[in-house]
């Protein structure tokens, strides 16, 4: 099927796909580029946090969604958290920062490909695999989560795909939760 001459370029699949590839890759190199130069590290961001009182809690979640957004990695944040609240509050805050980083990331990558994503590549294996998501969506995304976590890079790639935005948002709850309590628990007995 042709594409018109009358749609214009950035709304071709192919060129949102590409754009949208090209933004994630931007934002992953950003949030490396900050994490490994040492500009953004645990104690910047306890340090940052506690001077805010009891808004810490509020500043603490929306700098671990941007940091989301952008790619960094989580556990910068998952650590903060630990030093700055004590267990069990940093549980909660990075569990609902998480969320809402990965919801956000999901939600905007698919809207700016128009949910079309990866179905106009036409590639059989691509569609292989994008049939076993369609068949089990939810459960896709929990075992996914299991693996790859936070990782904002897995929120982007299911963007690119048809699950929907509730199985998404469920699996990826119940997914991060044993690894963030995990390593929120693991970090505090080892810090304290």
């Amino acid at each position: 099927m042709a594409v018109s001459p009358l749609v214009p370029l950035y709304k071709r699949p192919g060129v949102r796909l590409l754009l949208a590839g090209l933004l994630v890759l931007t934002m992953i190199a950003l949030g490396i580029g900050l994490t490994v130069t040492g500009v953004v590290t645990p104690d910047d961001i306890r340090a940052q946090v506690t001077q805010f009182g009891p808004m810490g809690a509020v500043v603490f979640v929306g700098v671990f969604v941007l940091g989301n957004l952008l790619h960094m990695p989580a556990l910068v944040f998952i650590t903060a958290g630990a030093v700055a609240f004590g267990v069990l509050p940093a549980l909660v805050l990075n569990m609902v920062a998480a969320s809402i980083g990965a919801v956000l990331n999901f939600a905007y990558l698919r809207r700016l490909t128009g949910g079309t994503g990866m179905r106009g590549l036409r590639n059989p294996w691509v569609s292989r695999i994008l049939d076993g998501i369609d068949a089990h969506p939810f459960r896709t995304v929990l075992l996914l989560r299991l693996v790859f976590n936070t990782s904002p890079a897995l929120s982007a790639a299911l963007a690119f795909t048809s699950v929907r935005f509730w199985p998404y948002v469920i699996g990826t709850v119940l997914g991060m939760f044993p690894v963030v309590a995990a390593v929120t628990f693991g970090i505090d007995a080892a810090l304290f």
